[in-house]
C-alpha cells in the first residue's frame, strides 16, 4: 500500500560525527516513504561531501528524497527548524536534532499510523522521550512523567494551556501534519533557541489538542542548552534565557486573567528567575551589558505589575 511521504529534518549545529548516527536511525526505519532534510545552522565544520557519500551508500528504496541546506549565517534553531518545514513536500513532517536517535526502527509508521487513526482533525502527536547520557547508553530518566500524560490525556487545549504555561512537558520532537506550520506562523521573528515549548503554547492556545501515544520515540543525548548548561556562563544559555523570556511576554502574560491563583504565582516566579539569569553576568563579564540592564529594569517593573494584579486576583476570589 501506497504512504505518504513522511519529511523528516535533521536540525544540525556543530554535531559532528553524531549526525550519522542520528542518519542511520532514520533510513533504518519501516515506513515506507521518507524525504530526509538535513538543515545546518552555519556549523564551523560540517563535511557536506562526506554526508552525500554516507547518503549514497546506505541510500535504501524508502528514501524517496535527500537534501542539504546550509545557513549562510549562524540563525539559531527556530529558524532552522522553519527553513525545515519551508522545504518539506511530505504530507507528514517530524524533526530531529543531530545528536540525537529515534528509539526504534518502527517508530515512524507507529506514530504516522496513530494520526491516521484518530483522523484529520488530529493535527500533532508526541511520544516519549528517553533522556539519556552522553553515550546514550543509558535511560536517566523519561521526558514525560505519568502525570503529564494523564494533563495530556484529560485536559482541554485551554486548560493544557494553563498547565503549559508554568512549565513545559509536551515533547520536542513529535509528527505534524503539515498545515499545522500554517496555524502556528512564524516564530523566528521573535525566538532564537526554543521552538518546542512556544509552538505547544500558541498551538493550545488557539484550541489545538496536543496529542500524546505512550510509546517511546526518541532517545535524547544529553548536554543540549535546555537541560546542560544552566549556570547562565554561555551566550548560546543567554540567548535560551532570552527566549524564555520573550514567551511569558508574548505567549503566557496576555492571557493569565483566567488562569488560577497557583498557575499565575508559578508563573511570577518563573519569570522571575529569568530574569535573574539575565542579571547574571556571561563568561568573561564583570557584570552584565547595560542593554541587559536597561532590560532587566524594565523587566522588574512587569513583575511589580504582575505581582500587584495577582494580589487584586486574589483577593476578589
Amino acid at each position: 500500500m501506497d504512504r505518504e511521504l513522511l519529511s523528516v529534518i535533521v536540525l544540525n549545529y556543530n554535531n559532528g560525527d553524531y549526525i550519522f548516527e542520528t542518519l542511520e536511525s532514520i533510513v533504518n526505519q519501516t515506513y515506507p516513504s521518507i524525504e530526509i532534510i538535513i538543515c545546518d545552522d552555519c556549523s564551523s565544520v560540517f563535511e557536506e561531501d562526506r554526508i552525500r557519500e554516507w547518503a549514497d551508500s546506505h541510500k535504501r528504496p524508502n528514501i524517496k528524497n535527500f537534501l542539504i541546506h546550509r545557513n549562510p549565517e549562524n540563525m539559531g534553531t527556530v529558524y532552522n527548524a522553519e527553513k525545515g518545514f519551508e522545504m518539506a513536500s511530505g504530507s507528514y513532517v517530524t524533526q530531529i536534532a543531530a545528536d540525537d536517535v529515534y528509539y526504534s526502527d518502527d517508530v515512524f509508521e507507529t506514530f504516522v499510523d496513530e494520526l491516521e487513526r484518530l483522523g484529520k482533525d488530529a493535527m500533532i502527536i508526541a511520544g516519549q522521550v528517553a533522556m539519556m547520557n552522553s553515550t546514550l547508553s543509558a535511560n536517566n530518566y523519561d521526558f514525560v512523567a505519568d502525570s503529564d500524560k494523564k494533563l495530556i490525556a484529560e485536559c482541554t487545549p485551554q486548560q493544557l494551556f494553563e498547565k503549559l504555561s508554568v512549565r513545559c512537558f509536551y515533547p520536542a520532537v513529535n509528527f505534524w501534519r503539515k498545515g499545522l506550520r500554517e496555524i502556528v506562523g512564524s516564530l523566528s521573528d521573535h525566538y532564537r533557541m526554543i521552538e518546542d515549548w512556544t509552538e505547544s503554547l500558541r498551538l493550545s492556545r488557539m484550541g489545538v489538542r496536543l496529542h500524546y501515544l505512550d510509546v517511546y520515540m526518541m532517545k535524547h543525548r544529553d548536554g543540549g542548552i535546555s537541560h546542560g548548561n544552566k549556570n547562565g556562563t554561555s551566550k548560546s544559555y543567554l540567548y535560551y534565557a532570552n527566549d524564555n523570556i520573550e514567551a511569558y511576554k508574548r505567549e503566557i502574560l496576555p492571557y493569565i486573567a483566567d488562569f488560577g491563583n497557583d498557575s499565575v504565582k508559578d508563573i511570577i516566579r518563573n519569570y522571575s528567575w529569568w530574569i535573574s539569569v539575565i542579571d547574571s553576568p556571561t563568561e568573561g563579564e564583570s557584570e552584565r551589558p547595560i542593554i541587559a540592564k536597561a532590560v532587566r529594569a524594565v523587566l522588574g517593573k512587569t513583575i511589580d505589575v504582575l505581582r500587584s494584579i495577582y494580589d487584586t486576583v486574589s483577593k476578589k476570589r
